[in-house]
């Protein structure tokens, strides 16, 4: 029996959304939710299983643009998000916002760390303390369920020359900080906060990754109508 089939269109979401505090993780996570909910013509709700307590501010706008009241867990328990993930699939959820993966990441250092009695961890701990989270992300990935995943900015290190022309280790790029667990989605956010020439703010999405190449390297304003990068899912 052959294992080639024929290939089906996406019409699955996978989504990652990086940067620093205040640049507008959450807002943006909602608003590709909400778009995502339309683009797919799904009907469940939408659940955020919320880290830090912020989308109790997004209620309204979920309610008013979908008719459907916002579901949310807040937790920083890798069991509960597990737990959360498979209720949020049983109630029909159209999305789910994992906000923010870096608060689960701490949570499991933290629990590793007195667990061994040490009092700080080493390089090769985080590894270990991170597994779990791996074995989830894993099983998002595998799963059919529409998933934004939240984080804080991380760095990758390598080799990179400084001002004198040498060759050293240092930050190289920009990463969600999602630890020694690795993700693989298909889009992937990174957000930016800058201060203005004549005060305020300005935050920016620039598009580091998308499978359907229909955004590929483009930048947009925050907050923003991501109908459009959502066009090829």
């Amino acid at each position: 029996m052959s294992i080639l089939k024929k290939a089906k269109t996406q019409g699955r979401m996978f989504v990652g959304i990086y940067g620093p505090e205040g640049s507008g993780k959450s807002r943006t996570a909602v608003e590709i939710a909400i778009a995502g909910r339309k683009t797919l013509g799904l009907t469940g709700p939408i659940v955020a299983l919320d880290t830090e307590h912020a989308y109790g501010f997004q209620a309204r706008r979920i309610k008013e643009a979908t008719g459907e009241d916002l579901l949310i867990a807040s937790t920083r328990s890798v069991q509960s998000l597990r737990d959360g993930l498979k209720e949020a699939k049983e109630a029909g959820a159209s999305i789910c916002i994992v906000d923010s993966v870096t608060h689960f990441l701490r949570e499991l250092r933290e629990e590793y760390r007195k667990k061994k009695g040490k009092e700080s961890l080493d390089v090769g701990d985080y590894v270990a303390a991170d597994r779990p989270f791996k074995s989830l992300l894993d099983a998002m990935l595998r799963s059919h369920s529409n998933i934004i995943l939240c984080g804080r900015e991380g760095q990758k290190y390598g080799l990179r020359k400084n001002s004198r022309g040498t060759w050293v280790q240092g930050p190289v790029a920009s990463k969600m900080n999602a630890g020694e667990a690795g993700y693989e989605v298909d889009l992937l956010l990174e957000l930016s906060r800058k201060e203005g020439k004549t005060g305020g703010w300005t935050r920016e999405a620039n598009v580091k990754k998308d499978r359907s190449d229909t955004v590929s390297a483009q930048t947009f304003q925050v907050p923003w109508d991501p109908a459009e990068a959502l066009a090829g899912y």
